[in-house]
């Protein structure tokens, strides 16, 4: 009887995949942000363009869907901010500087820097001068930073509005830049964006065009002294009494 060969036993088949371990960690689902709030600014017209872009083809009833679903305003304001809604926001951080420009009545051109708070109304007199000099202004908003933080107000400051005048030197912005304070220009020609620090302007100016007593007045010309005398009223002539009579008697009363 012939004997059976002996059995090997069987061997893995060579096109079957071996198990591999993912180097990949598993992303914890709760983890992962709310849609649409990584970029909040964006609605949902522009996330249903950046998934077009991404090949990924939805609908945008879909996306305000999805948004709305999670809490999210699917057509925000956010995409642009006013200029006014910036300074209803900020009002207790803002600060607005300007140069008043007046005239003494000696006929001296003097520039006031004067900085208002937006929220209080505080305004605050920095200096006044004929010759408003690169070192000069850059002293003089140093003071200020010392001023404020004397107050204790210097760490809610965050922004200071000004224009583009050729008085302001570059290094003030660094000396605010250093305090945390952004400096915020103004558009060309566009005094409405520094709408409050020109009302104080133009009525520090009409205040400064007035009469004042503690500054010299200047005498007026000699000319101007016939034309007083000219205006003036004519004296009343003398009142001659007469004498009383028997031909003309005085009136009785």
């Amino acid at each position: 009887m012939a004997s059976r060969p002996a059995q090997t036993p069987p061997r893995p088949h060579q096109h079957e995949p071996q198990a591999r371990t993912s180097t990949h960690s598993r992303i914890d689902p709760t983890s992962r942000p709310a849609p649409g709030t990584e970029n909040p600014i964006w609605g949902y017209r522009r996330i249903h363009g950046e998934l077009a872009l991404l090949g990924i083809k939805i609908a945008p009833s879909t996306v305000w869907e999805i948004l709305k679903a999670n809490g999210v305003d699917p057509a925000p304001h956010r995409t642009t901010v006013t200029w006014a809604d910036f300074l209803r926001s900020q009002a207790e951080t803002i600060l607005a500087m300007d140069f008043i420009e007046t005239v003494t009545l000696t006929g001296q051109r003097q520039y006031i820097l004067a900085a208002i708070h937006h929220a209080g109304r505080r305004a605050h007199i920095l200096g006044t001068t004929a010759h408003p000099t690169h070192a000069r202004v850059t002293q003089t908003v140093r003071n200020l930073l010392m001023d404020l933080e004397d107050a204790g107000s210097l760490a809610r400051v965050r922004f200071l509005i000004r224009d583009r005048d050729g008085k302001y030197p570059g290094l003030i912005d660094e000396i605010l830049a250093s305090a945390g304070i952004t400096t915020v220009l103004t558009g060309a020609r566009m005094p409405r964006m520094n709408s409050i620090m020109e009302r104080v302007s133009e009525d520090a100016a009409c205040e400064t065009a007035g009469p004042h007593t503690d500054l010299e007045r200047v005498p007026p010309p000699a000319d101007t002294a016939r034309v007083r005398a000219a205006l003036q009223p004519a004296p009343n002539p003398p009142i001659t009494r007469r004498r009383s009579t028997p031909e003309n008697p005085a009136p009785t009363p």
